[in-house]
C-alpha cells in the first residue's frame, strides 16, 4: 500500500510527546524519527494538557513549572520549532493554572486560559481568557472572570461547581471573531460528561453559551461547522464505564444550523473519544472496554476503533490495544498512534505509528521505549489538520 505523500511544508505527519520525560519526537512522512528540543532544563515540567502547535507545525506553546522558585509561578513559552528558539516567554505570578488551549488557524493568535484558585485568599472569579499575538506575546484582547455576561460559577452546584470553585477556560477553537471554550472547575475534579461551553466574540466583547460543543469526546469541523460527540441516550443499552468515565452510547454530529443527527450506536463498549479523519470524510470512534468485574486482566482488550463514513457505512479498524493509544488525521485516511505493552509485565512500552487507508493498516515507525523506573508514554500531540475544500455530504442517521 502506498503512504499518503505531503508537500515539503507537511512533512511531519506527526509529533509525539512523552511528558514525564520530557522527551518529544516528529515523525516524518517516510518513517523517520526526529527528537525535538523543547528548550526545557532538567528541573522543569510541563503538562501535555498545557499545550498548543499551530496548525502548520511550525509553533509550539506550553506552560512550564520550575520547581525550587515560587510555587505560584507559571511560565508561559511560545516556541518556533523549525529553529529551535523560543519566540518569546512571560513569567505569571501568582496563578494556579495556566493553559495554552490553541492557535487560531492562521497562528497569528493563540488562546491562554489562566486562573488563581488555591492561591491564598484568591478570589473564585479571578480567572481570565487572553488571546496574545502569536509572534510577540502581546496581549490584545481579554475576558475576565467577573464579567457581567457569565454566571457567578462559584455560586453554581452543578458542571462540577460548589462554592469557592473557580474556573479554568480550555478552549476548543479560536476562529476569525470567536473563541470557543469550555468552563472546567479547578482544581482536580472527576470527569464530566459535560461541561458549559460559550462562544466569546473578542472583536464585539458579546458572549453566548452554545450547545453541544461542551461533551467531553467531541471534535469539530470548521470546513464544514459540524461537531460530532458522544453522548448518552438513557432510553437505550449502555456498557458501564472503568472508573470516573461518562457512560455514553452513540454518537452524535450537530450541523451548522443547530440540527443534530445521531450517527452511530454501541451498547457494549464505552464511546471514549470522536476524531474527524481522512480530510472529514470519515469519523473514528474509539471505543473502551466495558467494566467486567469477572474478566480477567490479562483478558481485557482495553482500545479499538470503528470508521464511520458519510454514507453509514461502519468498519473496524484492525487491531486491538492494551494500551495507550490515539489517532489522528490523514490524507486518505487516519495516523494511529498506540504502544504494545502488556500491563501485567514489566518490560518497557514498544512505540508505533500505523497509517490506516480504511481497509488495512500500514507501519510508519517503531521505536523501543528506554528502560526506565517510571514507565511513561508518548502521547499523540499533533497531526496535520484537515484542509479540504470539498462539498462533503451529510452523515447519514443511523
Amino acid at each position: 500500500m502506498v503512504l499518503p505523500t505531503y508537500t515539503q511544508t507537511n512533512e511531519w505527519v506527526a509529533y509525539l510527546l512523552d511528558a514525564g520525560q520530557n522527551d518529544m519526537l516528529r515523525i516524518s512522512v517516510d518513517g523517520v524519527a526526529e527528537p525535538v528540543d523543547l528548550g526545557l532544563n532538567q528541573n522543569e515540567f510541563i503538562s501535555q494538557g498545557d499545550m498548543a502547535v499551530s496548525d502548520d507545525g511550525r509553533l509550539l506553546a506550553y506552560c512550564k513549572y520550575v520547581p525550587g522558585t515560587d510555587e505560584t509561578l507559571r511560565v508561559l513559552v511560545v516556541r518556533d520549532l523549525t529553529t529551535g528558539t523560543d519566540l518569546w516567554s512571560q513569567d505569571y505570578l501568582p496563578v494556579a493554572g495556566c493553559n495554552p488551549g490553541a492557535f487560531s488557524q492562521d497562528g497569528r493568535l493563540l488562546a491562554v486560559g489562566l486562573t488563581e484558585e488555591d492561591m491564598p485568599n484568591a478570589d473564585p472569579e479571578a480567572w481570565s481568557l487572553q488571546l496574545k499575538e502569536a509572534a510577540t506575546g502581546e496581549t490584545v484582547y481579554s475576558l475576565e472572570g467577573d464579567n457581567d455576561a457569565l454566571p457567578a460559577f462559584s455560586q453554581m452546584t452543578d458542571y462540577g461547581f460548589a462554592e469557592g470553585i473557580s474556573v479554568m477556560p480550555d478552549v476548543q477553537f479560536v476562529g476569525p471573531e470567536t473563541v470557543i471554550f469550555w468552563a472546567i472547575p479547578f482544581v482536580g475534579r472527576d470527569a464530566l460528561g459535560e461541561y458549559l461551553s460559550y462562544s466569546w466574540n473578542y472583536q464585539t466583547g458579546e458572549l453566548q453559551q452554545v450547545e453541544g460543543w461542551g461533551h467531553l469526546y467531541m471534535d469539530y469541523l470548521p470546513q464544514t461547522g459540524e461537531v460530532a460527540y458522544s453522548a448518552l441516550d438513557p432510553n437505550q443499552p449502555a456498557a458501564v464505564p472503568f472508573g470516573p468515565s461518562p457512560q455514553t452510547n452513540m454518537v452524535v454530529i450537530r450541523d451548522e444550523s443547530g440540527s443534530e443527527t445521531v450517527v452511530y450506536r454501541n451498547s457494549d463498549w464505552i464511546i471514549s473519544d470522536v476524531t474527524f479523519v481522512d480530510q472529514g470524510q470519515q469519523l473514528a470512534v474509539q471505543l473502551l472496554s466495558a467494566y467486567d468485574p469477572l474478566a480477567p486482566e490479562e483478558s481485557v482488550t482495553h482500545v479499538r476503533y470503528e470508521w464511520v463514513a458519510r454514507d453509514g457505512t461502519v468498519t473496524s479498524l484492525p487491531g486491538e490495544y492494551q494500551s495507550a493509544t490515539s489517532i489522528g488525521n490523514a490524507e486518505g485516511g487516519a495516523w494511529v498512534y498506540w504502544t504494545d505493552h502488556d500491563p501485567m509485565q514489566p518490560d518497557p512500552p514498544i512505540a508505533h505509528v500505523d497509517y490506516f487507508n480504511g481497509t488495512d493498516l500500514t507501519s510508519l515507525w517503531v521505536q523501543n521505549t528506554p528502560q526506565s523506573d517510571i514507565i511513561s508514554f508518548y502521547n499523540l500531540l499533533w497531526t496535520p489538520p484537515i484542509t479540504t475544500e470539498a462539498d462533503l455530504p451529510p452523515f447519514t442517521a443511523q
